[in-house]
């Protein structure tokens, strides 16, 4: 068993490439970074004859329109999860990367071992607004007290970006991933010791959805 690591918390930017009144992004579970199909993205007006509303697709994805001016508050909500809400404005454009947490206590073992020892983190990284690879160079750094270790690249693919380091080792780790252009993602204490059902190494996966770099946005809120 796992400690559960908040490896996707919920991120908030405006955007102008958005138009007003928008919110464009991805929602993700919250501990995996797995797209979460279905989750429904509702403002919370009074009741009206033109109510607005959105479903994510299958790749996590949604588009938010028609938002109302001034300030509100989009609620966001799957089955088997707890609600996350977002405060937005109407006279402004976003871009979003919503983690939604699911109803559990731990997480279970993500990489399967091979006869070479596994990175302690592999990450895979996204754009929030493609689902794709960033087309620029990424970098992964961990840290474990006076150990690090890092690995990066670039490539301009239509797939996740996969990066690993720390081959082998134990240990829990401070995750930093990075990009020019792009907000830095960061989680605390992720493990890779195992225990239970798992080996006795496992490496840990952790799906990054990189939010571009723009203006701070409020912050999102969590009920």
């Amino acid at each position: 068993m796992v400690d559960s690591v908040l490896v996707a918390p919920t991120e908030l930017v405006v955007d102008e490439s958005v138009p007003a009144g928008e919110i464009d992004g991805v929602v993700v579970d919250a501990y995996s970074g797995k797209p979460v199909y279905g989750a429904s993205l509702v403002p919370r007006y009074a009741a009206s004859a033109h109510p607005v509303y959105t479903l994510a697709d299958a790749d996590g994805h949604f588009h938010l329109v028609g938002l109302h001016l001034g300030r509100t508050i989009v609620r966001v909500s799957r089955v088997g999860y707890g609600t996350d809400s977002v405060v937005v404005s109407g006279d402004s454009g976003y871009v979003a990367r919503i983690g939604l947490r699911a109803h559990r206590m731990f997480i279970p073992c993500d990489l399967v071992i091979t006869s070479e020892p596994a990175p302690a983190v592999t990450v895979f990284v996204h754009d929030v607004r493609t689902g794709n690879a960033p087309t620029v160079r990424v970098t992964l750094k961990l840290t474990d007290g006076h150990f690090a270790d890092s690995a990066s690249a670039s490539e301009n693919i239509s797939l996740p970006l996969e990066l690993g380091a720390a081959r082998g080792r134990d240990g829990r780790y401070d995750v930093v991933v990075s990009a020019r252009g792009y907000r830095r993602w960061h989680v605390r204490n992720v493990r890779t010791k195992q225990d239970g059902e798992c080996h006795p190494f496992q490496g840990r996966a952790l799906q990054v959805w990189l939010v571009p770099e723009a203006e701070a946005a409020q912050p999102g809120t969590r009920n």
